[in-house]
């Protein structure tokens, strides 16, 4: 008698196995182009933050295209102003925005690393917070364009640390947990554009 184990499509292996899969699948392909003897492949990036900013995510999105990456964005921008020619017909409520907000977290899960983009207040609404948090758990770098995101991003506890709240863990083994923002800053810098790599 043989036993087989269950397809993914045939029991729910939960989340973590699923990151898993996509982590190693994504490792896979990297060395079939090793040795096929193709260039490595690029780093991708996945830009998150409020699509009112229309001009900040075209300035990352041309920044980091130079910086050599493949840049995953929002194709649709229902908070842009009306020159922009976005902004059209998606509510806030409607099954379309569920789709858009449920197909940019599948950007994340392809991506190396998610860059916040924001404007000078570090703004970003509740898509933008639930992409954060979903980065996070799928443990995915997240980097910000604007210091002020980061401290936002802190404040509302969506990267799994709370800054100054000690833990015990003592002075020489600072965790995440009992962290100054100073050092949460340094630990996940902010990632400037014009120029940074």
């Amino acid at each position: 008698m043989s036993i087989t184990e269950p397809t993914a499509a045939e029991h729910d292996f939960g989340p973590e196995w699923k990151n898993q899969m996509v982590r190693q699948a994504m490792d896979g392909a990297r060395a079939a182009m090793e040795l096929a003897g193709l260039p490595p492949l690029p780093r991708i990036v996945c830009l998150c933050g409020s699509t009112r900013f229309y001009d900040a995510f075209q300035a990352a999105n041309y920044e980091r295209t130079m910086a050599g990456e493949i840049v995953l964005s929002v194709g649709f921008y229902p908070h842009a102003k009306a020159e922009h020619g976005h902004g059209e017909g998606v509510g806030h409520d409607s099954a379309e925005k569920v789709s858009l907000d449920e197909l940019h977290k599948r950007k994340v899960d392809l991506a190396d690393y998610v860059l916040v983009v924001s404007d000078e207040t570090g703004y970003f609404g509740e898509s933008t917070a639930g992409e954060i948090a979903y980065a996070v758990a799928q443990d995915k770098p997240i980097r910000f364009a604007v210091a002020a995101s980061l401290q936002r991003a802190l404040e509302a506890g969506l990267l799994g640390m709370s800054a100054g709240v000690p833990c015990g863990c003592g002075p020489d083994e600072r965790c995440f947990e009992c962290a100054t923002d100073e050092e949460a800053a340094a630990a996940i810098p902010p990632f400037p554009l014009g120029g940074a790599s």
